[in-house]
């Protein structure tokens, strides 16, 4: 046929379309079979050089998984590990902290409400890193405060009474607090415990006891405590001899028994006093109605430790010991030695001289 011919130039046209026609409905199903397979390709109104968005499903993820932002080195997509665990992914640039630098701001925060509130230091640090992970914007002390803080000393007034001497009642120490909040609260014990482990919390609860220590209303309360404990002991030693003194035909060697007084009123009420402020930092005994409990435990821990004792003084106690401090605990019912050490510096302190020394 002639392709000059006016039917054939119709042809060809006929035939270019139908080929452009075919071409579409293939794109159209490389597309659909692309979908069902679950890869589509969107791009930009607007696309930039060397840039994609693409979004790569597969089985059942698909309609759960976010889309991802694939991008070339102009424009590199960083996950910060910081954000990934908090599950948010555009953070501005002052919320811009790992849990490491967010510690380091507010652990000191942490330890002075722990004096005030009674809210372990380690343990609130533990909660605000789960609150962090949830989502909640943690950025100043108004917000440790508000979120974490006022939280956690409101459940300490609201649980149960045994819960609070079970659980609540100190302030230095976290992993009760963490096994309280495990029952009384929607935080797990087990998550507060791997915080607390991994990023070293103790260490502010540690801190929180020194200052316990040094705290003069502790130094008080502990000396009052052992004044008490000096005197039902010595109520009590007063009463055994007038006992034992009305069985005997010969009366007992008065310097024997101002010996004996002398040793459990001096080395009783030292020990006394460190088992109460190691109670007291605790923090489990907060108000005056804990201390005839306080003053009671005192007195039957110190007789515990003062039924032991050794009569004369043997071999010093070696201060570069590795093991020394254990040895010169007085609390500790079988360091006789380290409490007649203490006995020996209280007659010197006294102007005593026993004979043969």
């Amino acid at each position: 046929m002639n392709p000059n011919h006016p039917y054939s130039r119709k042809s060809s046209s006929i035939n270019g379309l139908l080929r452009l026609l075919g071409a579409i409905f293939a794109l159209i199903l490389i597309i659909g079979a692309l979908d069902k397979a679950g890869v589509s390709v969107v791009l930009d109104k607007k696309p930039q050089d060397g840039v994609v968005e693409s979004r790569i499903y597969g089985g059942t993820e698909a309609e759960t998984r976010p889309e991802r932002r694939m991008s070339l080195p102009e424009r590199p997509a960083t996950s910060h590990d910081y954000e990934a665990a908090t599950g948010r992914s555009q953070r501005s640039s002052e919320d811009a902290y790992s849990p490491e630098e967010w510690l380091d701001r507010f652990a000191s925060s942490a330890r002075k409400q722990a004096l005030e509130y009674g809210v372990p230091a380690g343990v609130s640090l533990a909660v605000a890193l789960e609150e962090l992970k949830r989502g909640e914007r943690l950025q100043d002390w108004e917000d440790f405060m508000e979120k974490v803080i006022q939280p956690l000393a409101r459940l300490k007034q609201e649980v149960p009474r045994d819960a609070l001497r079970t659980y609540f009642k100190y302030s230095a120490n976290s992993r009760r607090w963490a096994k309280g909040l495990g029952n009384y609260s929607r935080y797990a014990e087990q998550q507060l415990l791997d915080n607390i482990r991994q990023y070293g919390l103790s260490q502010h609860d540690d801190a929180v006891t020194e200052l316990l220590l040094q705290d003069p209303e502790t130094q008080r309360r502990s000396s009052e405590v052992a004044d008490e404990v000096v005197a039902k002991r010595s109520a009590s030693r007063h009463q055994s001899q007038a006992d034992r003194s009305s069985q005997q035909r010969e009366p007992s060697s008065d310097a024997l028994e101002e010996w004996e007084s002398l040793y459990d009123e001096e080395v009783g009420r030292e020990v006394a006093k460190e088992i109460a402020r190691r109670k007291l930092r605790s923090g489990e005994y907060i108000g005056e109605s804990d201390m005839e409990a306080l003053i009671e435990e005192t007195n039957q821990e110190t007789g515990k430790a003062m039924e032991n004792n050794i009569g004369l003084l043997g071999r010093k106690i070696n201060p570069d010991h590795k093991d020394a401090d254990k040895m010169l605990d007085i609390t500790r019912p079988e360091n006789a030695q380290a409490r007649q050490e203490l006995y020996q510096r209280k007659l010197r302190e006294h102007s005593y001289v026993k004979k043969g020394q």
